[in-house]
């Protein structure tokens, strides 16, 4: 699941990057995080109700960021 939605990522943070999206790619990276941990917590048994950390879904699943596809300058 983290693989495909990591190519729509990619995809769409590419396509719309030319703008002044940083607001508002902040609040999209949020959200996908929150998507994701509540489908991941499903997933989960009903006594493993620990909330996942950043780091983890960004080093353990490899879940890609659209704060990652701004340059520096446009920051």
């Amino acid at each position: 699941m983290v693989g495909r939605l990591n190519s729509v990522i990619r995809g769409w943070g590419n396509y719309f990057k030319i703008g002044n999206v940083k607001r508002l790619f902040e609040r999209l990276d949020c959200w996908i995080r929150t998507r994701v941990r509540t489908f991941i917590e499903r997933k989960k048994s009903g006594y493993a109700r620990m909330r996942i950390p950043k780091y983890i879904l960004e080093a353990g699943y490899k879940l890609a960021s659209l704060m990652t596809l701004i340059k520096p300058h446009s920051l």
